[in-house]
């Protein structure tokens, strides 16, 4: 049976957006990162990452971005995971469905009032 993980993915009629540029793996501290196409890098410990936590760490210098950075997978370990999701499992939840959108938000935010 496989291990995919495709989590929350958003219904649309073009698909989820691209998130990720790339994935990297640092052995040296057992952590993924990930430079999301917004210029932010994300570095996690694996073992907050419940689909990898048990893959073998050889196997960590594969891992690949699919559909446009969509879904990381390790095609070794059959594991596919959608990478809006797994940022906000790492974050917290919040509405996702603007990242990476370039227009401007309706109504500007300002700075809470001290």
């Amino acid at each position: 049976m496989s291990r995919n993980c495709i989590r929350n993915a958003p219904e649309t009629r073009a698909g989820p957006k691209p998130l990720a540029g790339s994935v990297s793996y640092i052995a040296a501290t057992d952590e993924i990162r990930l430079e999301l196409k917004t210029g932010v890098a994300l570095v996690v410990p694996r073992r907050l990452i419940d689909e990898l936590r048990d893959a073998p760490a050889s196997h960590m210098h594969d891992l690949t971005l699919i559909a446009d950075g969509v879904v990381l997978a390790s095609e070794a370990d059959d594991i596919h995971i959608f990478v809006p999701g797994l940022v906000r499992d790492v974050i917290g939840d919040f509405d996702l469905r603007c990242v990476g959108d370039d227009r401007p938000s309706e109504r500007p935010r300002s700075a809470p009032s001290i």
